[in-house]
């Protein structure tokens, strides 16, 4: 029950002792009941009061509610159609710092705040209710106590809310507080604590945004979003949401905790949580353009924030410290990236030179989040100025849009750029940043139409793109990605997919090295198997398989320097896949691990090396291996040639070299006939000598088994074989210019057949002069020349016949010869010279 009652006996002045029941005006500790309509005519003082279905208004006067001498719900309570009409003007205190009850709260009823300043415990507005501020400042300084926790303002859909001046909500303890603001704010909002521990949770209902139309200054203690969502998109101020740093308040009386200042100091500490929301800061019309100086988030002295898991837009780039000074105490709380979503739509410009992202955040958590950036055409660029981010979407409407990097930058989630430009360099000192993605780097869209959609550009920069091994590519290229690796630098990447589906797609590699360690899905390496889809470039640089495992290779793209550098155990190899075509137009080599052709094509440009000791180069049921250079088999390690063990009656197609070195152990199972042959066509300017075979070094060993050896070239072409390291089986001679030699000092035994082709001349195959030759079964001169310009004093030992096939063919020379010739066949003479 009220102390008092306005009954209006004479008037409607509240200031007029008659008109209240019992007599006399309230004094600040009486409790009032007003239900008859009520205006100040001098400044009014009351304990609670209740305003019933009626209209009070202060008309210009200062007007005190302190809350005292009643059990009410409120200090003032407004119902049943009433209105407190203060929008006269004068200084409006109403349960300031009340924390037992409701500071003002309304029911079916409205209330008209003042041009002045005003003081409010708590708010509660519920739907069905009007409530307009005023054009003063207003601040609530108190809360509903329910024990376990506070209520500070309470503001439903449906309540018509208005506020024309600044609202500051300044609790006075560490009891944690809810908030709910289903409505729109059109002023400047501060959340600022008594202390750091202070701290506030918003509980609007799903479905039901807080809409913030102006700025949002969530300072000393914890404002925490909890499931709520934050609408800003109809603001138009450049900064958006500011956590921390400077304020001092304008109002009359002194905050609880005092005002804030630019010093780093734990008692300021300010921290925004994201919660699980969905929050939007800024709009198309505010957003971050390279020449704008707009903000989204801007987190100052002693200010953080926390993601969470929200999904967070962002118009332009949220900036740590505003428009520079205070360098060293941004962030004092720090910054967490949470499992959010932050879609920033465009990046902000201010004193500094260029557009940036993140402006000045180098010590972020970014725990799991990922951060989209959606920049638009030119007006997107600029410079991702934070430190190591989990995920990284770059989804820009144009190419033009580029993204720098301002540090070494590591991503420990994935990096997508699905459309514009992402760079490694920094546009204001021009310096090369090394990049690291813990995860899968994609380029392009499933979705691109055209060429040249979305950009990697490494620049000199070291860059590691790493994925997962066993189950996610490094790199992977999607449609309309480039990869533009064009540099000196050297690079690393996990495994490589740019699969048939990925339709204008480029790929350059740096002309340093480019190192893949890992497999993906189904130990694939690398795949780049569509020359019609994907566009490679290998910079005349190497590429450095260093797989620990076994792994496949589908590649149909020419590579430079190719390096197979597998450190897995025996049974680890690198394998290629089937029916396609390895081309290295430089050099290929193997220093570790096993390799198997399977059913591909091989070609090299330049020279090939087997230094792989204790693995093996399994070429067997290759379509075609070609070495264009020389071709070394180092100590230690092994070459297969022949059936494929998995697929029968493919063997390895001709294996070519311009010469071959066997240290190691070299085998060639191949069908007697003439389709399948290891082939040499010139002389060694490799390995420190000039022949074209050379296998007599210790722990070498050649296998022929059935097949053939064509020395097939121009020019002197030296065998420097000795039998105990390997005899020929079939040895053919199609050698148009020059010699084939046999190294002097060594008996050579064929196993089979030699045939001489096409030996021009006077141009022959020689052997040592005082050497022994022996041929298993025939010897056939088909049109060239046997024992000529050399002086033969040795032996020539033929077990089956010796032909001479055509006119073309020759035995003996101009030199004298005491060559002894032992034949144990016949001797087939169709029209050659014997001479």
């Amino acid at each position: 029950m009220a102390d008092k009652e306005f009954t209006a006996g004479s008037s409607a002045d509240w200031n007029t002792a008659g008109n209240w029941t019992p007599s006399g005006v309230p004094d600040g500790t009486e409790s009032c009941l007003v239900n008859n309509t009520c205006n100040l005519g001098d400044v009014g003082v009351c304990g609670a009061v209740i305003v019933d279905g009626v209209t009070l208004n202060t008309q210009g006067f200062d007007f005190t509610v302190s809350g005292a001498g009643s059990d009410f719900d409120a200090a003032c309570t407004v119902k049943g159609g009433g209105t407190l009409d203060a929008s006269s003007g004068g200084v409006v205190r109403i349960g300031e710092s009340f924390t037992d009850d409701w500071g003002l709260e309304l029911s079916s009823a409205s209330y008209l705040g003042t041009s002045a300043e005003s003081y409010i415990g708590s708010l509660n507005a519920p739907n069905g209710t009007t409530c307009n501020l005023g054009t003063g400042e207003t601040r609530i300084n108190g809360y509903k106590d329910y024990t376990t926790f506070g209520t500070v303002v309470y503001i439903g859909e449906s309540c018509t809310f208005t506020q024309g001046g600044d609202l500051e909500i300044n609790t006075p303890d560490t009891l944690p507080c809810k908030i709910k603001l289903e409505t729109t704010t059109t002023d400047d909002i501060y959340f600022i604590g008594a202390t750091s521990g202070t701290s506030w949770v918003m509980v609007n209902a799903e479905g039901q945004p807080w809409v913030c139309s102006h700025n949002f200054f969530p300072m000393r203690g914890t404002f925490d979003c909890s499931g709520s969502d934050i609408d800003q998109s109809q603001v138009t101020h450049n900064t958006y949401m500011r956590v921390g740093g400077l304020y001092n308040t304008s109002m009359s009386d002194a905050l609880a905790g005092g005002n804030m200042s630019n010093d780093a100091d734990a008692t300021d500490a300010s921290l925004f949580k994201c919660g699980s929301g969905t929050h939007i800061f800024g709009n198309e019309a505010r957003r971050g353009v390279s020449g704008s100086s707009n903000y989204a988030i801007a987190i100052e002295t002693n200010g953080g924030v926390n993601f969470d898991s929200a999904t967070v837009t962002a118009w332009a780039s949220p900036i740590k410290g505003g428009n520079g000074g205070n360098s060293g105490f941004w962030g004092f709380a720090g910054v967490s990236g949470g499992t959010a979503t932050i879609t920033i739509k465009g990046p902000t410009k201010g004193w500094w030179s260029s557009g940036k992202y993140f402006r000045n955040m180098p010590s972020v958590d970014w725990g799991n989040s990922t951060v989209i950036i959606e920049g638009m055409s030119g007006s997107g660029s600029g410079q991702l100025d934070t430190n190591n981010l989990y995920n990284l979407t770059l989804d820009c409407s144009s190419s033009t849009a580029e993204i720098t990097m301002g540090a070494n930058k590591t991503f420990t989630g994935d990096l997508t750029i699905s459309g514009g430009t992402f760079s490694t360099r920094n546009w204001d000192d021009d310096t090369d940043y090394s990049l690291t993605v813990e995860g899968t780097t994609a380029i392009g869209s499933a979705l691109a139409a055209g060429v040249d959609e979305a950009f990697l550009i490494t620049n000199e920069s070291t860059i590691d793109l790493q994925g997962t091994n066993g189950s996610t590519p490094g790199l992977e290229m999607l449609a309309g990605g480039t990869f533009n690796g064009v540099s000196n630098a050297n690079h690393s990447i996990g495994s490589l997919e740019a699969l048939a589906t990925t339709y204008n797609s480029k790929i350059y590699f740096t002309s340093g090295t480019t190192t893949i360690y890992q497999e993906n899905t189904g130990n694939v390496i690398m795949q780049m198997v569509s020359t019609a889809d994907v566009n490679f470039y290998h910079g005349s640089g190497t590429v450095e398989i260093t797989t620990p495992t076994y792994g496949f290779m589908f590649v149909q793209q020419p590579f430079y320097n190719l390096t197979i550098n597998n450190a897995g155990g025996v049974g680890q190899e690198v394998a290629l896949g089937n029916f396609g075509t390895l081309t290295v137009d430089n050099d290929l080599i193997f220093t570790d691990g096993g390799f198997l052709s399977n059913l591909d094509t091989i070609t090299v440009s330049g020279n090939c090396e087997m230094n792989n000791a204790g693995h093996y180069v399994d070429v067997r049921g290759c379509r075609g291996f070609t070495v264009s250079g020389d071709c070394l088999l180092a100590s230690g390690a092994t070459f297969i040639a022949g059936e494929h063990p998995s697929y029968a009656g493919y063997y390895s197609r001709n294996t070519t070299f311009k010469s071959l070195t066997i240290s190691g152990s070299w085998t060639a199972t191949l069908p007697e006939n003439n389709t399948y042959a290891t082939v040499i066509t010139g002389r060694s300017t490799s390995f420190g000598h000039t022949n074209s075979w050379r296998n007599i070094g210790d722990g070498s060993s050649f296998i022929s088994n059935s097949g053939a050896v064509y020395f097939s070239g121009s020019g002197d072409m030296v065998v420097n074989n000795i039998d105990a390291k390997g005899q020929f089986y079939n040895f053919y001679i199609d050698n148009s210019s020059g010699d084939v030699a046999m190294t002097g000092g060594y008996d050579n035994t064929i196993d089979n057949d030699i045939i001489i082709y096409d030996t021009a001349g006077n141009h022959d195959l020689r052997f040592g002069a005082n050497d022994t030759l022996s041929v298993g079964r025939n010897l056939k001169i088909v049109s060239g020349t046997l024992c000529n310009q050399h002086h033969h004093t040795g032996t020539l030992n033929v077990s089956g016949n010796l032909e001479l096939t055509t006119s073309d063919a020759k035995f003996g020379g101009n030199a004298s010869n005491d060559l002894t010739v032992n034949l144990y066949g016949n001797l087939i003479n169709n029209g050659g010279e014997i001479v």
